[in-house]
């Protein structure tokens, strides 16, 4: 049977080969997509996906916690029993491919004629997978039941402490999707009206609703819309701020332009957010701080030179340039006392503003696999604290970067105009949401930032003006109004109040561009042939600055304007990007090998820099900023010892295995120590005021201690010298467990009485 199958295949023609192996592809792609939209799906609790802490401080009750648990129990129960259909199970994948290869093989059998049928074997499993569908549902119909239950008696009894601490600590978005509509209407609905939901719940079922597809349900649009209609000015202001913080892809701006597709919905819910930001503007009389937006290749970090990401070269590939991170801190920083109004509205203790912006060229494919990448660089950074806050990540559009990629070669930069196009309509779109911010555009003249830079400072004011008053003109009614009326509340006499825009309207500070090509080479609205000198005068007259360093950048937006990067901040980010340069030059020492010819010229501008700050360091009274020392004609070991900024530098933002590399060499620099290791007493000061008591005298890890803490007594920084000595705590505490000896620190009131530890404002919190 086997032979004929195989002969009557290999007879069969080619194109019917083809035409029948596409059907069944196509149809093993419908199944799987159906599975996954028709059966409940496992989703992950918000508090897992996120780099920063954001559960609340106060100690639930033994009661809440209790019900919170049945609820999670529940809810595993339930996926569990559907399990073995999930689109994750490989014996599901097996399952539908041998399914459609049948029609292939009965095909192959009548020599090559499409067969009148599917085979009553592909039927029957068809039908077999069905039939276990609903049963299972049949079964998990008393467990959804009680799900409903629990949260219905919550809500009736207007338990408020349990119902929130339900909310943040289970699996909301399975939740809601297994609870069905009776769930999104008792948490969306009558929740809402009893005042039972916090700041932090509403974005957390705002991002559930985003998980489960809000875009495919009318009845989940409608209800997000009731969670935004129920917040007013700095309380939406921080909403949006804790959604778009989410950790993942899904962010306000993909959920108004992109999930929201019913266009009632969309006009109602951007006039909201449009009409409640003038109204925090006018009442501030100034705005409520600044949306930091930026590029992400050759920008936040070095390309490498490697296309399509970028073109700079001059560093090494991902590494994050000297003093960005700091820059970007100080001007998303608050001024006011508005901030108070934010933190209060969020009852949470170390919530941080989202106000770091990412534009990627990437487009958005599928889920988070395009962001996936930029995403765990971002947890990376805020993990080391070397950024302070979770960023969000705006994507690009698949046409225009997949265009620019083919047509790269034959035009050169003007093949990334479309890019640079496409970013300039995200910025707009993405200020239509915040308009209560000013805004702050960085990037690079590599590709398409520089001509967005000139499109947004050129279309700053009018379009603000424009689109303010087309959006204040929203109330076209339709039959998904009446859905929407019973949630707004008193929200219509405020729709209804005067449009007008602020008497500070949105606008965008300054531009500003990191020079990675020659200005001749770089794609802008003007020709080559028309830039120079007086071309640059002019762009920074018109607040578009160039800058090689983010201490340029830095001197540059001090002279633009000196309120927004003040002399202190100046200083502060000179000394961070002086710090971080000798930092990452012993990190990428293998990039350049023994030889530091590599970083003599990125040092050269980077000193040059320097020199400008300290100009105006000097003439503000300021103590001055050292220059970049050129590293010692010796090994990398000793290089990273006598630089004082190197070593915090790598020890904030090591992991384990470089920690125990760095181990390994203060061991070689203690055994060539004329002191011999062995003559140590038991008990010693060392000369930061610490006393070490180690069981074993040839424990790694306290000789990696004192060495590390030898070197921070050189230190006159007492921030530096605290970071260093922290950092070999966390060494010998290492080294201790996985040695079996005991490391043990009988005094640390020594150092810090010796010196007072007052942390930088610009200092990673």
């Amino acid at each position: 049977m086997l032979q004929q199958y195989n002969l009557c295949f290999y007879q069969t023609p080619s194109y019917v080969l083809s035409d029948m192996l596409f059907r069944q592809a196509i149809l093993c792609v419908l199944a799987f997509e159906i599975q996954r939209n028709i059966l409940p799906q496992p989703h992950r609790n918000i508090f897992l996906r996120r780099s920063l802490p954001m559960r609340e401080e106060k100690k639930p009750s033994r009661h809440a916690s209790s019900i919170a648990q049945d609820i999670d129990q529940t809810i595993l129960d339930i996926l569990s029993s559907y399990q073995p259909l999930l689109p994750e199970n490989s014996a599901t994948i097996v399952i539908f491919v041998f399914i459609c290869m049948e029609e292939a093989l009965l095909v192959a059998h009548e020599g090559g004629h499409v067969a009148p049928y599917i085979g009553y074997m592909s039927v029957f499993c068809i039908i077999v997978n069905l039939v276990y569908v609903m049963l299972r549902a049949r079964q998990s119909e008393s467990m959804i039941l009680h799900l409903n239950e629990m949260v219905h008696w919550m809500v009736q009894k207007d338990d408020q402490e349990t119902l929130q601490f339900v909310i943040c600590n289970v699996n909301i978005s399975s939740l809601l999707e297994l609870g069905g509509e009776r769930m999104l209407e008792l948490l969306t609905n009558y929740a809402l009206d009893k005042k039972l939901l916090s700041l932090m719940t509403k974005a957390i079922l705002v991002t559930a609703l985003q998980e489960k597809n809000v875009r495919f349900n009318q009845m989940d649009q409608v209800a997000m819309l009731r969670i935004f209609l129920s917040c007013r000015g700095t309380d939406l202001t921080a909403l949006k701020n804790v959604i778009d913080g989410s950790g993942n892809y899904q962010n306000l701006y993909k959920l108004v332009y992109k999930d929201v597709h019913i266009a009632y919905v969309r006009k109602r819910l951007l006039g909201h957010l449009q009409r409640e930001a003038y109204k925090v503007r006018e009442k501030l009389g100034c705005a409520f701080g600044i949306k930091v937006l930026s590029d992400v290749d050759d920008t936040l970090h070095s390309s490498g030179g490697h296309f399509p990401a970028g073109v700079d070269a001059r560093f090494p590939k991902h590494m994050v340039y000297p003093g960005c991170l700091t820059l970007f801190q100080i001007l998303d920083r608050s001024r006011g006392p508005w901030c108070d109004d934010m933190k209060s509205a969020l009852a949470i203790d170390g919530m941080v503003s989202c106000n770091l912006v990412f534009l990627s060229a990437r487009p958005h494919v599928y889920k988070n696999i395009a962001e996936s990448h930029s995403y765990r660089l971002f947890e990376m950074l805020v993990r080391d604290q070397r950024m302070h806050s979770l960023p969000t990540l705006l994507p690009g559009r698949l046409r225009s970067g997949i265009g620019a990629m083919f047509m790269q070669p034959l035009k050169n930069t003007m093949a990334w105009k479309n890019v640079g196009i496409n970013k300039f309509k995200t910025y707009v779109d993405f200020r239509e949401l915040y308009l209560e911010y000013d805004y702050i555009f960085f990037g690079d003249n590599g590709q398409g930032d520089l001509y967005a830079a000139q499109r947004m400072l050129a279309n700053s004011d009018t379009s603000t003006r424009r689109r303010s008053t087309e959006a204040l003109e929203r109330a076209e009614p339709s039959a998904t109004s009446s859905l929407c009326d019973d949630a707004s509340g008193d929200s219509s006499s405020s729709d209804s109040s005067d449009g007008n825009a602020p008497r500070t309207p949105c606008k965008i500070l300054a531009c500003v561009i990191h020079e990675v090509l020659h200005e001749s080479k770089a794609l802008a609205m003007e020709p080559s042939n028309d830039r120079g000198p007086a071309w640059r005068e002019e762009q920074k007259r018109n607040r578009l600055l160039f800058h090689r360093t983010y201490v340029g950048a830095a001197v540059e937006l001090h002279r633009c304007n000196p309120d927004l990067v003040t002399v202190d901040d100046l200083k502060a980010v000179a000394t961070e990007a002086a710090q971080e340069f000798e930092g990452e030059r012993y990190s990428f020492a293998d990039y350049a090998g023994e030889s530091h010819d590599f970083w003599t010229d990125v040092e050269k501008e980077l000193n040059e820099d320097i020199e400008r700050a300290n100009v105006l360091l000097r003439e503000a009274g300021r103590e001055l900023v050292p220059l970049v020392l050129p590293p010692p004609e010796s090994s990398m070991d000793d290089r990273f010892f006598s630089s004082p900024r190197a070593v915090p530098a790598i020890l904030h933002r090591m992991g384990r295995q470089k920690r125990q590399n760095l181990t390994t060499l203060s061991s070689r620099r203690l055994d060539e120590s004329p002191t011999d290791t062995e003559d140590r007493p038991d008990s010693q000061e060392t000369p930061d005021g610490f006393y070490l008591t180690s069981t074993s005298s040839s424990d790694c890890g306290s000789e990696a201690e004192v060495a590390n803490l030898e070197t921070a007594a050189s230190f006159t920084d007492a921030d530096m010298r605290l970071q260093v000595a922290e950092e070999a705590r966390c060494l010998s505490r290492e080294r201790a467990e996985t040695s079996g000896s005991s490391v043990r620190r009988v005094s640390f009131a020594a150092m810090a009485e010796e010196v007072p530890v007052t942390p930088t404002r610009n200092r990673y919190r």
